[in-house]
């Protein structure tokens, strides 16, 4: 498992490069996934997350952590073990205190899990980005039609 996540990890940056961002979900969503694992009872799921953790935290080079890759690797490796959870990413202006050079948006990846946010350090901070893409979508069952309520079937 450690070798597998240091591998993906060393050529995310290409295949980000060389992919649009629902091609690169595409290829890192597994085809033999389960989706019915819940968090917390998977013994690889610690580990998974323990080694994404521990390779990104050398913090040089391709394995300097960032959000958008340690998302796309936790997604993909969760996902393998059946865990449906979803991929998402936002954006927001810094607030005044924060304020970047020269005042550009600032982006996100996270992960969620049944609506949750999931594995994150600081869910408070994350919740102050605007939700611009979520992979894969959810339920059409939980469809909305404008903004007017739920969809009947």
């Amino acid at each position: 498992m450690l070798y597998r996540i240091f591998a993906l990890i060393t050529i995310l940056p290409v295949l980000i490069k060389w992919h649009t961002l629902p091609g690169l979900l595409d290829r890192l969503t597994p085809a033999n996934e389960k989706g019915s694992a819940t968090p917390g009872t998977n013994w690889t799921e610690k580990k998974i997350i323990t080694y994404t953790d521990f390779i990104l935290g050398w913090g040089f080079g391709v394995w300097k952590q960032t959000c958008l890759k340690r998302s796309l690797v936790l997604f993909h490796f969760l996902r393998k073990i059946g865990m449906p959870i979803q991929i998402c990413f936002g954006i927001r202006l810094p607030s005044v205190d924060e304020k970047n050079d020269q005042g550009h948006l600032e982006g996100h990846a996270w992960l969620r899990y049944r609506e949750d946010i999931f594995l994150e350090v600081d869910p408070e901070m994350t919740v102050s980005f605007t939700e611009t893409y979520r992979y894969p979508k959810p339920q059409e069952s939980t469809r909305y039609a404008w903004q007017f309520g739920p969809v009947t079937q």
